[in-house]
């Protein structure tokens, strides 16, 4: 049912469709994404709107976006980045950010099946993270999280962009 994750760093655009409704966060506000744990808000940085996690006294901080599809082809995609993190690997004298991205199937409000969960070491540099996955029949809903764990040593902010769910076929 899943297919093995990769990893790219790009900044492509494509012409696809976006299933993620605000996933580019360039209304300016983080609706319709629901704020499930932590603090995150939405700042420009870089030159476009983006979702910002500070430190905060929670674990990590989760937003999660429903969205509708149809069974078929598709591939998860989101931007990370944390500017002021060490490179992108876990040492005792520079501790970087980790982002964590999950997301679940629902059928008739049931969880069915989850397809993913995954963490990344954050450097100072953009990072793209991009996942192809099937869609069954009969799923009607994926709800998508995006979890930023809280590293006491890191330095963070991290900003979070580009999250998207794109058929492909």
């Amino acid at each position: 049912m899943s297919r093995s994750p990769s990893t790219s760093v790009s900044n492509k655009a494509t012409s696809a469709k976006n299933y993620i409704r605000n996933g580019d966060f360039e209304t300016g506000r983080l609706a319709p994404w629901e704020l499930v744990e932590g603090k995150m808000v939405v700042e420009e940085f870089n030159g476009s709107h983006q979702a910002k996690i500070a430190k905060a006294e929670t674990n990590s901080h989760q937003i999660k976006n429903l969205v509708d599809l149809e069974a078929g082809h598709y591939e998860f995609g989101i931007t990370v980045t944390s500017p002021n993190a060490g490179e992108p690997t876990q040492t005792a004298s520079k501790p970087s950010e980790t982002v964590a991205i999950w997301y679940c199937m629902f059928q008739h409000e049931a969880v069915i099946y989850i397809e993913n969960q995954y963490s990344l070491f954050l450097g100072p540099e953009p990072f793209t993270y991009t996942n192809p996955f099937d869609i069954p029949e009969g799923v009607k809903q994926l709800s998508v999280h995006v979890i930023i764990i809280n590293n006491p040593k890191a330095p963070g902010p991290t900003y979070v962009d580009n999250v998207s769910i794109t058929k492909i076929d």
